[in-house]
């Protein structure tokens, strides 16, 4: 009888163990992300580039020229390197010369229809110098971009209009 007890004691903590497991399982959620297709992707917006592809950017404007490298770690990842050169001390009218390194992550949280929801951090260091003085800031902007097409066809130059909705903090 004392046999009988040990198994039947065993068999209920297998049968517990198996009606317990498969709620966990059913409380996962799965999401899959569609794979950017060719020309189906953005440095700016909420696509990231893709699995193994680069893509280098070029800005010009108020406060400097700024160049970034930007690699696909996978479909929904990118990590890239930053270099700016500032003419102007950012968030000033002031004329100073400076320079800022950064390095961007971004990531593709999900998408709605054709909107693509996606986080952003661009952690960096800037150093500006003006008259024998020298400026060192560490931060950079971390956000959520929401990306839309405006227009599925591209335009002359190959790439496609987008609308480009962010919230970005500076940190």
């Amino acid at each position: 009888m004392e046999i009988g007890r040990k198994v039947g004691g065993r068999a209920l903590v297998l049968l517990a163990v198996a009606l317990v497991a498969p709620v966990g399982a059913r409380a996962q959620i799965e999401t899959a992300l569609e794979v950017p297709p060719s020309g189906n992707w953005s440095a700016t917006a909420g696509r990231t580039v893709g699995n193994g592809n680069s893509v280098l950017q070029a800005e010009v404007g108020w406060p400097g020229i700024g160049f970034t490298y930007l690699h696909g770690v996978n479909a929904t990842t990118d990590v890239g390197f930053h270099v700016g050169f500032n003419y102007g001390f950012e968030g000033t009218t002031n004329s100073v010369a400076g320079l800022n390194l950064a390095v961007p992550y971004r990531h593709v949280l999900g998408q709605a229809g054709d909107t693509t929801f996606s986080f952003r951090t661009d952690p960096g260091l800037t150093v500006y110098g003006n008259n024998g003085s020298t400026l060192v800031g560490v931060g950079g902007p971390i956000g959520v971009v929401a990306g839309f097409r405006v227009d599925p066809r591209p335009n002359r130059r190959g790439s496609t209009l987008v609308r480009r909705l962010a919230a970005a903090e500076n940190i």
